[in-house]
């Protein structure tokens, strides 16, 4: 009753892809419900493209070993295809954000067409350039998943499905096409059998006044979301998961004080505390505002970081796998790179209260200063896992299960 009724409308003609780029371009509409994933991965990939070049094996083996039921990437940076290849980023040129620039998919193909990556789904939510831009990959044996790209259009697929229930509301109006893809391609949606999964890149807050409100009312923006979801879905479980650009506490870095006191360079303490409010000082990620919005969104959701509740010690060790983005090593002198050492745990899997009898494990799949695990990008994977027994869907289709 609960599930989504409305499906994403396709953005391009089948005439315009191969079959092969046809299956992957997108997770296409069904009438059935895909399974619940067991195992999800979510990873920023600091621009799939150059993984693909230079780190295709390792990611190869790396879905190998994990074999997971759905892979979320952010932070994907794939241009969004166009009719006109040389379209600029800012021109007006309408953009099919559904798929990648054929340029970049031929470039692409040999990762994503090739064993262990041809079992998957691939659904994009892309911007115009080479900025930000996610991709959710979900395998086969799931059935197939509609995934929702903006909060606009998840929003309009719980508001038609809520419509259905004999007390709902009105059913909202058909919903502005331009409004199916958020314009920079930070978020996506999608309902399996018993939960609801949501991935998304946070917009980092940055250093100007513009960027800080940006990000501010980005916040509040998903926050607002979550409550309407919450009310509409009658508390349906859900699983977010991403880049959220937040070390939720001082636990959730290597060196607090150091990213607490950091500003921009060139600029003086006192030019730019006079110039910044209190509440958005600090390294982005790292402010009062950032982290009092986060428990905000954490509240309106119902939800808690699988992570922090399986490991509640604070690690002191700034090797261990407790940290999900790192500093990139000095190439010559070791020690000289800035934030050579230093890590924070910006990558989450956030779930409702109701799934922590199904939580099985939450990793951090990368450690050291060397980068280990972090396949080419300065974030590394982390990797959820739910129970296999506890999942009961009540229409019948089932969820996780031992044979999937």
């Amino acid at each position: 009753e609960t599930m989504l009724k409305s499906w994403l409308k396709t953005m391009s003609s089948s005439s315009e892809a191969s079959p092969t780029q046809q299956k992957r371009q997108r997770c296409e509409a069904s009438s059935e419900t895909c399974r619940d994933p067991c195992t999800l991965v979510t990873w920023n990939a600091n621009g799939l493209i150059t993984r693909a070049k230079s780190n295709s094996r390792d990611l190869q083996e790396f879905v190998r070993e994990h074999d997971p039921d759905v892979l979320c990437v952010q932070e994907a940076r794939v241009k969004a295809h166009c009719a006109n290849p040389k379209a600029q980023s800012k021109s007006p040129d309408i953009r099919n954000r559904a798929r990648p620039l054929a340029s970049e998919a031929k470039e692409l193909s040999p990762l994503l067409d090739t064993a262990p990556l041809k079992s998957y789904r691939a659904a994009w939510s892309l911007a115009n350039g080479r900025h930000a831009g996610t991709l959710m990959l979900v395998h086969e044996r799931l059935g197939r998943a509609n995934v929702f790209c903006s909060l606009d259009a998840a929003r309009h697929a719980i508001r038609t499905a809520a419509s259905e229930r004999p007390d709902g509301p009105t059913a909202p109006p058909s919903l502005d096409r331009q409004l199916e893809h958020h314009i920079q391609g930070r978020l996506q949606y999608v309902a399996f059998a018993t939960f609801d999964l949501l991935n998304t890149y946070v917009p980092n807050r940055g250093w100007t006044d513009q960027s800080c409100r940006a990000r501010e009312e980005w916040d509040n923006q998903v926050r607002e979301f979550l409550l309407e979801r919450q009310k509409l879905t009658q508390g349906r479980p859900l699983i977010w998961c991403g880049d959220h650009n937040v070390a939720h506490t001082a636990a959730d870095s290597t060196h607090e004080d150091f990213f607490r006191a950091a500003r921009p360079e060139g600029q003086s303490t006192e030019a730019y505390r006079a110039a910044t409010l209190e509440k958005d000082r600090g390294m982005p990620g790292f402010s009062d505002g950032e982290r009092s919005r986060f428990e905000r969104l954490l509240d309106a959701g119902g939800l808690f970081d699988a992570w922090r509740v399986l490991n509640p010690s604070v690690e002191k060790d700034p090797a261990a796998a407790a940290f999900t983005w790192r500093g990139a090593r000095a190439k010559n002198v070791p020690g000289l790179a800035r934030y050579e050492g230093k890590a924070q745990r910006l990558d989450y899997f956030l779930l409702s209260k109701e799934l922590e009898p199904r939580l099985k494990s939450c990793r951090v799949l990368g450690h050291g200063i060397d980068l280990i695990g972090f396949l080419g990008s300065d974030h590394c994977p982390v990797l959820l896992e739910l129970d296999t027994h506890k999942v009961e869907d009540p229409q019948g289709r089932g969820g996780c299960s031992d044979d999937t």
